[in-house]
């Protein structure tokens, strides 16, 4: 005689059940299956532009206006960089090794190739000369640098940021480096101003374009460093995918 059980309400065939509840186990297999090769494609496709895949990757942020080859990528703020630096920086007693302040990573390598030579061209010097020019832009800038510092230390694990808030010396200089440096490692705290002239050096403009790059779509100030660089590499590089 078959069994029934009560689901929802309704008195239901417990085979019903069963079967209901070994579809939902497969979906959810192939759900977790399917997300973790399109993880497995993603590192692929980085490895083949940057010709290794960083230890700290987590996913590809912005991809070229095709929708296909990555532009940029998000990193872990721990653990990163060449094997010897983080075997150097391995701290006693300490389950992490390297900080890796660099939250997107540039890794289209043509255009890396022309934000190159935009900068062995001069166009950070004119960028630097506009934002002196332009309080609007720079109070923009220095808000950029506020929010990449802030979203770098959202990224990190609980308890990486409870190691990292611990009352030692021996990591307050990299709970410093997390807190508060911006793009390029910029210390917003001593740049910053309320007015927005002291900026200081933009130091690299393939991490400003990273940055434009992967927060266009979310709820963040738009980085006028990146602005400039995106129209310069529009109007210099015409045939080159964006």
């Amino acid at each position: 005689m078959e069994d029934f059980c009560h689901f929802s309400g309704r008195k239901v065939k417990a085979s019903v059940i069963l079967i209901l509840a070994g579809f939902l186990v497969c979906l959810g297999n192939s759900y977790s299956a399917t997300a973790s090769c399109s993880l497995k494609g993603e590192g692929d496709i980085v490895k083949s532009q940057l010709g290794y895949l960083p230890t700290n990757f987590i996913s590809i942020s912005a991809r070229k206006c095709n929708g296909e080859e990555p532009v940029a990528i998000m990193t872990y703020p721990l653990n990163g960089g060449a094997k010897r630096r983080q075997s150097k920086a391995q701290l006693p007693g300490q389950s992490f090794t390297s900080p890796f302040p660099t939250l997107y990573w540039l890794t289209c390598p043509e255009i890396c190739k022309a934000i190159a030579d935009l900068e062995r061209r001069g166009f950070m010097q004119q960028f630097e000369a506009t934002l002196k020019a332009k309080p609007e832009m720079a109070r923009r800038l220095i808000q950029c640098h506020e929010e990449y510092a802030h979203d770098r230390w959202r990224s990190l694990t609980a308890e990486d940021q409870a190691l990292l808030s611990q009352d030692d010396s021996s990591i307050y200089r990299i709970r410093a480096m997390m807190k508060e440096s911006g793009i390029s490692g910029t210390n917003f705290t001593v740049h910053g101003d309320c007015k927005g002239k002291k900026i200081g050096s933009i130091k690299c403009l393939h991490a400003h374009y990273a940055h434009f790059r992967s927060t266009m779509e979310l709820d963040r100030t738009s980085n006028p460093v990146g602005e400039m660089t995106h129209s310069a590499l529009q109007k210099q590089f015409p045939n080159l995918v964006l």
